[in-house]
């Protein structure tokens, strides 16, 4: 079986978007009616997707119940064709949720220098994004309920 396709998602539909993370994500629905999560990359980290689809894999092929998730690609008006990845959901939706950072972060003893990789201005930035997107989220709801 051939494993690594690139699926265009551009045609999926987005139903909400996701905050939790570093990454910019959003959930979308495939044509079947599968609920997945796509992820847009983070410019500093450019291998971050095929280590992701390779990871998921391997650990699928050791015998491991993971995540199915591919790299994938999407067209915008303001982005043009954009590389990413998405995953197809595999939790209960009364299931807590959390950043994989924080739940591996207290088994692994990093040096702190890997912390230089983050831009400085790219957190500020990227809370002021969530901000952004949080609240035309609840615009769009609240003019919902109005019409």
């Amino acid at each position: 079986m051939r494993w690594w396709f690139t699926p265009d998602v551009t045609s999926w539909t987005k139903t909400a978007d996701e905050v939790i993370g570093l990454r910019e994500k959003l959930w979308v629905v495939d044509s079947l009616g599968a609920l997945w999560l796509r992820k847009k990359p983070l410019s500093w980290r450019a291998t971050e997707l095929a280590i992701e689809a390779f990871t998921l894999e391997l650990a699928r092929r050791c015998g491991y119940g993971v995540a199915f998730g591919r790299c994938c690609t999407w067209k915008t008006a303001e982005d043009g064709v954009v590389r990413g990845f998405v995953s197809r959901k595999f939790h209960d939706t009364t299931e807590e949720q959390s950043v994989g950072g924080l739940l591996l972060a207290p088994k692994l003893d990093l040096p702190a220098d890997l912390l230089g990789e983050i831009p400085p201005d790219w957190l500020n930035e990227r809370r002021k994004h969530l901000v952004r997107r949080m609240l035309e989220a609840r615009v769009k709801m609240l003019r919902g309920f109005a019409s």
